[in-house]
């Protein structure tokens, strides 16, 4: 049995000032992430998840980080927690590819918008597939042909509705 601290897994705290370094960090991550992975004819793609209360110091500034990462196998997932004022991360969440390089590597979710586990789940995991093809489609990496499998022996597991989501969900882990 694997306790929580024993994945490989980094929590720095994130003040507002600091969230270009952060996505920086994580594009590099990605970036050899991907080399490892590609030694063992694998591949990698991270995903960063930044948990705040408030907006980044400069919005412009990490605007241009996120746009520079978006050429790395990454996708920033950004949770508004509480009642700060989130107008900045709202921004960040905005990309308009007839001016902007790149392409869409961030999604911006608020926490008290969403009354159970399941929908803050959907939410917050919504864009990366999208994002996820669109990073190996502009690499030209296509998904490999379909493998026969027999549709009787996939098994569908119930969801996880341990006592640690509703601990940490409280009242939000229930249907209201």
């Amino acid at each position: 049995r694997r306790d929580l601290n024993s994945f490989p897994t980094r929590r720095l705290p994130i003040y507002p000032r600091e969230a270009t370094e952060v996505i920086n960090t994580a594009a590099s991550y990605a970036r050899y992430q991907e080399e490892l992975a590609k030694t063992a004819g694998n591949l990698s793609y991270t995903i960063l998840l930044i948990l705040t209360a408030g907006n980044v110091e400069d919005v412009m500034e990490t605007k241009r980080n996120l746009i520079a990462a978006s050429k790395d196998p990454l996708s920033v997932v950004i949770v508004g927690i509480g009642e700060g004022d989130f107008m900045g991360m709202e921004f960040l969440d905005t990309f308009d590819p007839t001016v902007e390089d790149g392409r869409d590597i961030t999604k911006f979710v608020r926490f008290n918008d969403y009354h159970n586990f399941n929908e803050l789940t959907a939410a917050v995991l919504d864009e990366i597939p999208d994002q996820l093809v669109e990073y190996y489609y502009e690499q030209g990496i296509m998904p490999p042909q379909e493998e026969a499998y027999d549709h009787n022996q996939v098994e569908i597991q119930e969801a996880d509705d341990d006592e640690r989501t509703l601990t940490f969900l409280g009242d939000r882990g229930v249907e209201i």
